[in-house]
């Protein structure tokens, strides 16, 4: 399922840490955006 995944994270610590995971799962369309094609269980 495609799943748009977007957050407004202050610390940047935290933010680099996100944006770095959901590397793995998906493609950056913006800078806190995310397009990730997730199973049912990775969505979970």
């Amino acid at each position: 399922m495609l799943t748009v995944i977007a957050y407004d994270i202050a610390e940047d610590r935290r933010r680099t840490q996100v944006s770095t995971l959901l590397e793995d799962y998906g493609v950056r369309v913006n800078y806190s955006v995310f397009e990730c094609e997730l199973s049912a269980a990775e969505f979970a």
